[in-house]
């Protein structure tokens, strides 16, 4: 069985099938060496160091860097028209049409632009989803790459904690994207909820003026949240788990 690599040692395959020197990226990065030696070779890169990378070198595909799919050089994924849509993306909460997304951040270099959106903690205090997601600053948020291969999402979140084991486990991230109308709500589903309390990732259920609050792990509990103090409610749809 091939053995699963790294995203940093995904970034050395790279750099060897391109025959880019290592000297010359750490010096073109301002990357230090020592970041992919030895055991740093299991961590996962900050955010900042993979867009940096990803500006410099556009041609790696970050679909492929993040999650092993898709091929490791990209084709031109962002058209020069509008790069601010992701092509042949629909979203059903507007009817099919392809939404359009305004990148909070963009990094600027060779004339490409990279699409980012905010990465935020799951104990982020309540009302973060909409600080971080509508007035993001660098300072308040980290940004990563958007993921082409996902459906179009909003923001990310790290999951903390074993309560939604084993599907979501402490660690993994999840992309999210905004519920704009009630009526689109599908219960039973995964969501992250910005209520009065803090933000939680749980499955949801209907009960007239409140939702249910459940866990996958079996050693955890329901709990109720009244409708009118939930600040912003978004379903999960995508995972990027690191091994």
């Amino acid at each position: 069985m091939a053995k699963t690599l790294t995203i940093k040692e995904k970034i050395l395959a790279f750099l060897k099938e391109q025959g880019i020197k290592k000297v010359d990226f750490f010096e073109k990065t301002g990357i230090q060496s020592s970041n992919f030696k030895g055991a740093n070779l299991t961590s996962a890169p900050g955010s900042e160091m993979l867009v940096k990378i990803l500006t410099i070198y556009p041609e790696l595909s970050a679909e492929w860097l993040m999650t092993g799919n898709g091929e490791m050089l990209k084709t031109n994924r962002l058209t020069k028209s509008n790069p601010h849509v992701l092509p042949g993306k629909s979203d059903p909460i507007n009817n099919g049409k392809v939404t359009e997304f305004t990148p909070i951040t963009q990094e600027k270099e060779h004339n490409i632009i990279l699409e980012t959106r905010p990465r935020i903690p799951l104990e982020a205090a309540a009302g973060m989803l909409s600080v971080a997601t509508e007035s993001v600053t660098k300072e308040q948020c980290e940004q990563v790459p958007v993921i082409a291969a996902m459906p179009n999402y909003d923001f990310t979140i790290m999951v903390k904690g074993d309560s939604m084991e084993p599907d979501f486990k402490s660690g993994d991230e999840v992309a999210c994207r905004f519920v704009r109308e009630s009526s689109f709500i599908q219960w039973g589903q995964p969501h992250v909820i910005d209520s009065y309390d803090g933000i939680v990732l749980k499955r949801i259920h209907d009960n007239g003026d409140r939702i249910i609050c459940s866990s996958d792990n079996p050693s955890y509990g329901n709990f109720q949240i009244p409708k009118n103090e939930i600040n912003r409610l978004a379903l999960v749809v995508g995972l990027i788990r690191l091994y």
